[in-house]
């Protein structure tokens, strides 16, 4: 009996083969009830795709790509890795995992699948995945491969470098504690202070999850009134999509960057260096990313059996305008008559 083909899905699902195409490679511009129907004729048929035809192809699934809930680094990494695979012969192929059937992608060829998710819901769908190695890009896990910058080394990079300035109130602006990239950023920030003897102080410490208000900024100035009352010298924004919200915010409680206050962020490209003043950084390397994720995918292709792997790359500081030299402030006067 002769294999089923696009064809023969497009005529018993009474549809184009435009229809089926898009919808057997996932894309996004697909009625549900559409998509449910030519997958179950396909599924019907006993419908497989052309390893050979799909030779080369990435799938990268991203979490928040359809209604841009993805962070600005998250986002920044998307073009270099796409770019980089292209460059190497593969053929990536980008999916809002929200609008993905994972039964049906765990049935088609694919070289690799990378995955640029944070949600626990979205990470759990990843295992129903067996057809492929899948690689998680910026997030750790114990069960797929990794490549994601040293989220700890930059932010000690961060505080070691206010440190250096003589800076020893430090603030920090967290993301959010369920998020494992600020947790080993928190953790960094922890580490270099005790490693200068100065003890983390929690009252310098706020979080985004503190605030967080549909986009309001007013409790992001009420958060951060509270920690100036603590008389920080410098603060540590720790997210690329916290840094215009705080130097915004700054900016509204009459606080000068860097007269009155240092600030060093998480680098967001195309935004740090156009900040007033621009903002010294940590740099999450997306270029160095994306190429080890490439090297990555194609050692996975020869071997794809091969136990899960970590790669760590490391983080840096670019310094540019946003950081000054502490000096105490004038002691008061003695009065002569004393």
């Amino acid at each position: 009996m002769a294999k089923a083909g696009v064809r023969d899905i497009a005529k018993l699902a009474e549809v184009s083969l435009a229809t089926v195409s898009r919808v057997l490679n996932q894309h996004p511009n697909v009625s549900a009830a559409l998509r449910r129907r030519v997958l179950r004729v396909a599924e019907e048929l006993g419908y497989t795709a052309n390893r050979s035809a799909r030779r080369g192809q990435v799938t990268m699934l991203v979490e928040g790509f359809a209604d841009l809930r993805m962070s600005k680094y998250h986002a920044a990494m998307i073009g270099p890795v796409v770019t980089r695979l292209a460059a190497a012969g593969l053929r990536p192929d980008v999916i809002p995992i929200e609008s993905l059937d994972m039964l049906h992608l765990s049935r088609q060829y694919t070289e690799a699948v990378l995955a640029l998710v944070w949600s626990t819901h979205c990470r759990k769908l990843l295992h129903q995945l067996s057809n492929a190695p899948v690689i998680v890009l910026n997030d750790y896990s114990e069960y797929f491969h990794c490549v994601y910058a040293n989220h700890r080394q930059g932010t000690a990079l961060a505080v070691e470098h206010l440190l250096a300035q003589g800076h020893t109130r430090i603030g920090l602006l967290r993301y959010h504690e369920n998020c494992w990239s600020d947790r080993e950023r928190y953790a960094g920030y922890c580490e270099a202070l005790r490693a200068a003897g100065v003890a983390p102080d929690p009252a310098l410490v706020i979080s985004r999850e503190d605030w967080t208000a549909g986009g309001d900024l007013a409790p992001l100035l009420a958060k951060l009134s509270d920690l100036l009352l603590e008389d920080p010298t410098a603060l540590v924004i720790c997210s690329e999509d916290l840094l215009l919200p705080a130097t915004h915010a700054l900016y509204r409680l009459n606080r000068r960057v860097p007269d009155d206050l240092s600030v060093i962020g998480f680098e967001c490209p195309e935004v740090s260096r156009y900040t007033q003043p621009p903002m010294t950084t940590v740099d999450g390397n997306t270029d160095l990313v994306a190429e080890r994720v490439v090297q990555l995918v194609e050692s996975l292709r020869e071997n794809p059996d091969v136990p899960p792997q970590q790669v760590v790359l490391p983080a840096s500081l670019i310094s540019r305008h946003s950081v000054r030299a502490y000096s105490c402030p004038p002691s008061s006067a003695v009065n002569p008559m004393l």
